[in-house]
């Protein structure tokens, strides 16, 4: 176990059954053969019920496995009545198999005319949507329509051949809908290949932010934000070794220690909303990056260890990347804040023969595998590199001889007064918490003369250190107006165009931001208000009930491709189609 690091230092509805297909209103989607008409004078013999207990929300999603309960001639009409596939839904007479299109899951297959589904749906405002249906045929493929109601709301659409049952396009159409609940059925129409339509995976109806992308969540602030991240959480299931990470612990706390309030001993005095938590978990990775995105964070500055395989360095770079991989989806930008003094420890103990050489090493592989990145912060033209230190390399001559691996010098900042210790490679400085608190940041701001100024924000300090057996400072900044304070000062700051929110998950030094039980998401809603940001606490809430939906379905193949819709709504900053999903679970 590395010894651990101190982050202090230097300045440091009841459904109604209307969706019953009768000869005049299934055959108005276009020209019928004799077998669609016969099943379409078929008529249900009650109301079928949306399929999860919750009709379908649209704008959205519908995966076509998901079509109403009830059974034959109800929630649907097969001629076959049999689940040829023997997946999901396994009692129902549709034939559905696993699909190997983008998000897995299922399809329906074995399709031929005159069968249909229903899907009951609430439509959150009238309009026109889109309707993009996602279809795959070897050979060429039939034709299809919807109804809503009982009656034609689209034109026959075609399949085309996508030379192969599991290969997949999309096909369009317009669609009129009006507020509220309705019964909308896939009708199938005609066949041309062998007897069969095609196959369905699903259907979405409204914009679709898959297509769209992320965006930014609008606000008024111009200045750049960024929050320092640590990567270096693990629970007893993530570690490998069934121990619950050190900064969980430091040397005398066990998380397995659980209170009559179901909190667990933790070695700090802030307890996070999620409970604690892998660093690496992509759920938590999901929700908190958009949690920052929704405070008005343009990206992420990750704490990276380097590349060196001692101790807990290479799980935390694997947390670190588990981070990176999910940053570009969600439409931010990263950077990389590096630890020089672990290359100093590990050479110390005796783990690495060369420091400097080490310390290339890093920089190659932090060029190679991060900074080569769309989405990787540049200054001035150039990759952003932070320097937590200088701790171990003190010098000019050691810092130019370290980042010669780039060939075009990044802009490279350590902490705060340290610049005349990195040399010509240093181009600015971070300021950081200290204990002379607003003073400190005053003098900086007003007196320091840097070409690249960061600006910094932070809610307070109050270490567990002591309690937890470790070593590292005593003093403590209070809470309370801290946080809105020092964003004010980066904010109003001459000089300074980039804020680093410091921190945000630096549970042993009282420094995070993210909800804990104890500040709720005041921080954040603090964020909201002072970068003058498009969205409130709510869309906050909304992001905790997507990962509480996370955790309770994992392993639900339906309900997680749901979610990934969700989660794609919230990353492009389409909320009410992201809540109508998420409260439809």
């Amino acid at each position: 176990m590395k010894t651990p690091t101190i982050r202090y230092l230097l300045r440091s509805v009841t459904p109604v059954f209307i969706g019953m297909c009768i000869l005049s209103s299934c055959s108005d989607g276009g020209t019928s053969d004799s077998a669609s008409a016969g099943a379409s004078a078929k008529l249900a013999a009650s109301a079928g019920a949306p399929y999860g207990g919750k009709a379908w929300p649209l704008p959205g999603t519908i995966q076509a496995e998901d079509f109403d309960t009830g059974g034959q001639n109800v929630g649907y009409f097969n001629s076959a009545n049999t689940n040829q596939g023997g997946q999901y839904r396994k009692t129902e007479g549709v034939g559905i198999e696993a699909t190997s299109d983008t998000g897995a899951g299922y399809d329906v297959g074995w399709t031929t005319a005159g069968e249909w589904l229903n899907y009951t749906v609430n439509v959150a405002a009238a309009g026109s949507y889109t309707a993009q249906i996602r279809v795959a045929s070897h050979g060429q493929g039939g034709t299809f329509h919807f109804n809503v109601d009982g009656v034609s709301a689209t034109p026959q659409l075609t399949i085309p051949n996508t030379q192969g049952w599991q290969n997949w396009q999309t096909v369009s159409t317009s669609i009129t809908l009006s507020a509220g609940q309705h019964v909308i059925q896939l009708h199938l129409d005609s066949v041309i290949n062998g007897g069969l339509v095609g196959n369905f995976n699903w259907f979405s109806i409204g914009s679709a932010p898959t297509s769209a992308g992320p965006v930014a969540v609008p606000k008024t602030g111009t200045k750049k934000v960024y929050v320092h991240m640590m990567p270096w959480f693990e629970t007893n299931s993530s570690s490998g070794n069934g121990a619950w990470g050190q900064h969980w612990t430091m040397a005398n706390q066990n998380p397995n220690v659980v209170d009559a309030n179901g909190k667990r001993q933790i070695a700090s005095y802030y307890y996070p909303q999620t409970g604690p938590y892998a660093s690496g978990d992509p759920y938590i990775i999901e929700y908190q990056l958009l949690l920052m995105k929704y405070a008005g964070v343009d990206g992420v500055l990750i704490d990276w260890p380097g590349s060196q395989n001692v101790w807990d360095y290479p799980k935390n770079r694997q947390n670190a990347e588990a981070i990176v991989a999910q940053t570009a989806k969600m439409g931010m930008s990263f950077a990389m804040v590096y630890e020089d003094h672990n290359v100093g420890m590990a050479y110390d103990a005796g783990l690495i023969p060369n420091k400097i050489e080490a310390a290339k090493q890093d920089m190659a592989y932090l060029k190679t595998n991060y900074a080569a990145k769309s989405n990787y912060i540049q200054l001035n033209g150039a990759p952003l590199v932070l320097d937590f230190g200088p701790q171990t390399f003190l010098n000019g001559s050691d810092w130019s001889t370290i980042l010669s691996t780039f060939s075009t010098p990044p802009a490279f900042l350590s902490l705060w007064y340290t610049i005349d210790k990195v040399g010509a490679s240093g181009k600015g400085e971070f300021p950081w918490i200290y204990s002379d608190g607003m003073a400190g940041l005053d003098n900086f701001y007003n007196n320091r003369s840097l070409n690249i100024k960061f600006g910094v924000a932070y809610p307070g300090f109050n270490t567990f250190y002591t309690a937890g057996g470790w070593s590292g400072p005593t003093w403590t900044l209070p809470y309370g107006s801290t946080f809105s304070t020092t964003l004010n000062k980066a904010i109003a700051a001459a000089g300074v165009n980039n804020i680093q929110i410091a921190t945000w998950n630096d549970y042993g030094e009282g420094t995070m931001i993210e909800p804990t039980q104890q500040f709720g998401y005041s921080f954040l809603t603090a964020m909201q208000q002072a970068f003058g940001v498009s969205s409130s606490q709510s869309d906050l809430q909304l992001i905790y009930a997507l990962y509480q939906k996370r955790v309770q379905y994992s392993g639900n193949t339906s309900v997680e491709q749901k979610l990934d819709q969700a989660a794609a709504y919230l990353a492009a900053h389409q909320v009410s189609s992201a809540a109508a999903l998420i409260n439809s679970i």
